[in-house]
């Protein structure tokens, strides 16, 4: 009789509809990239973003993103920190456990790769993490 109490509280203990909150700062020159944050989803073979709502703060040459934002147990989140002349900053994130896992760059084929069979139901969480971490 034990067996069936644990395996019902490992149920309701399940992460998949928590929420978590997390801060973002960065600041950033606006003529090469404004800082950003975004859960990202699939269409098709594409990675798409949905963008938080952050303060910003504009100055002569810079711009200051800050804010929180609030993630679900397996989603994607990509951060750009900001950018110089010839490429943005920006980098994927797995929130697991109520943390934020760093996944890779986005620019990073591979992490691309294993990203969107994650995001298209190809793989699991247990094995993106396997594969990225």
């Amino acid at each position: 009789m034990l067996i069936p109490l644990l395996v019902a509280l490992k149920k309701e203990k399940r992460h998949d509809d928590a929420m978590f909150t997390f801060d973002f700062s960065a600041s950033s020159n606006p003529h090469y990239a404004i800082p950003y944050v975004a859960t990202i989803q699939a269409e098709g073979k594409k990675m798409v973003r949905t963008f938080f709502e952050l303060t910003r703060v504009y100055a002569k040459d810079s711009v200051l993103v800050e804010g929180s934002y609030a993630a679900r147990e397996g989603e994607i989140i990509e951060r750009c920190k900001g950018g110089n002349s010839s490429r943005k900053y920006r980098s994927l994130y797995l929130v697991y456990m109520g943390r934020l896992e760093f996944l890779g760059k986005t620019d990073d084929a591979k992490t691309k790769h294993h990203v969107l069979e994650y995001l298209t139901h190809q793989t699991d969480i247990l094995e993106l993490r396997t594969a990225l971490l």
